[in-house]
């Protein structure tokens, strides 16, 4: 294998490998958003809910809970305190994913610290070479290399 091939496979294994750390950085960003949104949304049904559940209204919600739930449960889960009991329920799943997407996206943050590390100390990278790679990174593009004098 030539130094130009033996570069030029390097290359190709740190463009895969910041690939991989961009779209574990982007999941666990997804997934962060999703939880944002579960959590919002499961508290608002929470408080629709729980109002519901409050007054009897015209489709005797109330009775319904009492009935499905039992008449202790049935009651507290009816009014303000049911409404704020399931808003803080819908809050703490919202957490738990967003807690769950930090924590993807902080393993991908850790991976493209090895690679930055891997790059900066390889014997089999230029300089300048060096340079190409980690602003290709750093933009989200992919590395192109430039030969110097020698060919490489």
């Amino acid at each position: 294998m030539t130094s130009t091939e033996q570069l030029g496979s390097v290359v190709s294994r740190y463009k895969d490998a910041y690939s991989s750390a961009r779209a574990i950085v982007a999941s666990g960003n997804t997934i962060k958003m999703l939880g944002i949104v579960a959590g919002v949304l499961a508290a608002l049904f929470g408080a629709a809910l729980g109002t519901a559940l409050g007054s009897n209204g015209p489709h005797g919600l109330k009775d319904l809970a009492l009935a499905l739930f039992g008449a202790a449960l049935g009651t507290a889960l009816g009014g303000v305190g049911g409404a704020l009991a399931l808003m803080l329920m819908g809050a703490i799943v919202g957490g738990v994913i967003y807690s769950f997407g930090v924590q993807i996206a902080a393993q991908g943050q850790m991976l493209y610290a090895v690679l930055d590390t891997a790059v900066n100390t390889s014997s089999l990278l230029e300089a300048e070479h060096k340079l190409v790679i980690m602003n290709a990174a750093a933009a989200g593009a992919t590395p192109e290399t430039t030969t110097n004098d020698a060919g490489i």
